[in-house]
């Protein structure tokens, strides 16, 4: 019986454990980059009242916040360009490791920011890891598949970003229940359904995607949403 030719064959037919594990890591990186980021998309505003002082409908959050997305964007292409140089130079897989250290250590440092102007320099930090790691762990992909499965593996590495977006809307709601289960007399609370779901969704669209800001300190600092005038009822249950 013959062998069945290559054409007939699954396109992760040949991919080796170590094709498989660079896919893993560089998925995780760009996974993490974009939780890191939807979690500034919802804290945003809560963020900049307390480092302004000022109210959340103040006209100084709005540019404030358009500031720290241009900041953002500038970081980020100097990130992918510098890292890829980096990596033509040292090789993909250890520069690869040092961007998803990069931001994630400046994300860290954010908890420390006292003034905004700490903030914007962090997110220029952060967005230089966030913008090499994109870079880098997409062009290592690609080298390290073989062209049959290529597309389909870098097709998978870009898609993760969507779950690291819905794990940061799931960790919005669990902070959520868990802030009002312990701070509220009654475990019926009004919450604005429509917010927290066209946050998710409209994450997906890259310029929302673009906009990150440090983990640590606005897991920390997760708003407490308001209430609209069309609410609806969720029961948080107490641990």
């Amino acid at each position: 019986m013959s062998e069945p030719s290559p054409a007939n064959l699954p396109w992760y037919a040949g991919v080796t454990r170590y094709q498989w594990l660079v896919l893993v890591i560089a998925s995780a990186g760009r996974v993490f980059d974009a939780f890191e980021g939807q979690l500034f998309n919802i804290t945003r505003v809560h963020l900049l009242a307390d480092l302004l002082g000022v109210r959340g409908d103040s006209p100084e959050i709005k540019r404030w916040g358009d500031i720290l997305l241009a900041v953002f964007l500038v970081g980020g292409t100097a990130g992918g360009i510098v890292f890829g140089m980096l990596a033509d130079r040292f090789g993909r897989q250890p520069i690869m490791a040092a961007t998803i250290l990069f931001y994630s250590v400046f994300s860290g440092l954010t908890y420390f920011a006292t003034d905004v102007w700490h903030v914007a320099v962090l997110r220029f930090l952060v967005a230089l890891g966030v913008g090499g790691e994109w870079a880098v762990a997409a062009a290592l992909v690609a080298e390290v598949f073989p062209a049959r499965a290529r597309a389909h593996a870098s097709g998978i590495f870009h898609a993760t970003s969507v779950l690291g977006i819905w794990l940061a809307a799931l960790a919005a709601l669990a902070a959520f229940c868990r802030s009002v289960a312990r701070s509220s007399r009654t475990r019926s609370v009004k919450l604005d359904t429509r917010l927290l779901v066209s946050r998710a969704l409209t994450a997906t669209v890259p310029e929302a995607i673009s906009t990150r800001s440090g983990l640590v300190s606005h897991w920390l600092l997760l708003p407490r949403f308001r209430s609209s005038s069309d609410t609806r009822s969720l029961d948080c249950a107490t641990p």
